[in-house]
């Protein structure tokens, strides 16, 4: 399931949300102001690869999830 980024038109609120089906974009609000004015945002995606072997670096395997902020 794609998470989508939309700003909002009224207060500048950038929410995330997440699509189970194309209908869920129909109906969305500003969960600041509730607002319905907001348009989808260019998101940019990141990925650590970790030097050494492949499977990442040591660090990684520290990590069990992840997410941590190396």
């Amino acid at each position: 399931m794609p998470l989508y980024e939309y700003e909002c038109e009224k207060c500048g609120e950038v929410v995330e949300i997440l699509w189970r089906r194309p209908e869920d974009e129909k109906g969305m609000k500003c969960s600041a102001c509730g607002s319905s004015e907001l348009h989808r945002k260019l998101s940019a995606f990141s990925a650590k690869v970790g030097s050494g072997s492949i499977g990442g670096s040591a660090s990684a395997a520290s990590c069990p999830t992840g997410t941590c902020p190396f």
